[in-house]
């Protein structure tokens, strides 16, 4: 495991860049290089909640976008500069789609969409 204490990783992502960009059940944000085998950044996500499983997603733009009980937060690769674009609608299940500027995500036996500005 890439991130000590951590049990599961809730989801990932491939950024345009190549490289992995994934978050564990303890909150940790982190990317991890395939062609070197090394994980080269890691990062409390905690301030924006917990993770959905398979909430992340990488955007046409190049972000990648984590859908998090709190947020959905959007990641600069490069730079890894990350913000809140806002809170979900109502409670988190799991991640889904991210489809024209829609990350539908579920809540109970609900489907639910969140308008991802600038998308």
């Amino acid at each position: 495991m890439p991130v000590t204490g951590a049990s599961v990783i809730s989801s990932c992502a491939i950024g345009a860049d190549g490289l992995v960009y994934a978050i564990t059940d303890t909150k940790v944000f982190f990317v991890f290089d395939p062609r070197t085998r090394e994980v080269t950044h890691r990062e409390d996500f905690s301030t924006y909640g917990g993770p959905a499983a398979l909430g992340m997603h990488t955007g046409p733009d190049g972000s990648i976008y984590l859908l998090m009980t709190k947020a959905v937060v959007r990641v600069t690769p490069g730079s890894l500069e990350h913000e809140s674009l806002g809170q979900p609608p109502t409670g988190v299940g799991n991640g889904g789609a991210l489809v024209d500027g829609l990350l539908y995500y579920s809540s109970g036996s609900h489907v639910w969409a969140f308008d991802v500005p600038g998308l």
